[in-house]
């Protein structure tokens, strides 16, 4: 680590990007400095496309991590669960749903690996979908994968589970 003058800003050099910590110089290697600046910002784990319990552990994570992101009006989680206000909103309140929308849908989609469940997510809730109020919409979008990977809740699901346990207690 090299000492700082003082001084506030960001050098750089062509081998390494420098940073200022606490008053200290630091220097990252460009690789960092690239995957860093890159790769976008992920708020939970990568979700492949499981269904059952393994999707409702993720979307337990994911949705607690997106209950951080959002605005003043609704966070991300707020979005996906239907909560966020919807009717007699200001302009300014439009205008930010639309944004919470949007931002909640691309965040929802970085995190899928699954290549057909992105497609599916995309043709129902992208910006090309069929109603425009369904476009780039992170509820839509929420709505979608659930259905695609829920634990199935039938009245035979539900009586097949009661029996395995049932059985396993014997």
């Amino acid at each position: 680590m090299l000492a700082c003058g003082g001084s506030e800003e960001l050098l750089s050099n062509s081998r390494n990007k420098w940073s200022l910590y606490r008053g200290y110089f630091t220097t990252l290697p460009n690789e960092f400095y690239r995957v860093a600046t890159t790769q976008p910002r992920l708020i939970a784990a990568k979700f492949a496309g499981q269904r059952g319990s393994q999707f409702t552990q993720w979307a337990k994570e994911y949705l607690d991590a997106a209950a951080g992101k959002g605005d003043e009006d609704a966070s991300w989680a707020d979005c996906y669960l239907g909560h966020a206000p919807q009717a007699g909103l200001s302009a300014v309140q439009t205008r930010r749903r639309t944004q919470r929308r949007r931002e909640s849908y691309s965040a929802l989609l970085q995190h899928m690996d699954d290549d057909s469940l992105k497609a599916v997510i995309r043709a129902e809730a992208g910006p090309l979908a069929v109603n425009p109020q369904d476009r780039s919409n992170g509820r839509v979008a929420w709505l979608v994968i659930q259905r695609e990977c829920d634990e199935p809740a039938s009245a035979f699901h539900i009586k097949h589970q009661d029996l395995v346990t049932w059985a396993r207690r014997r």
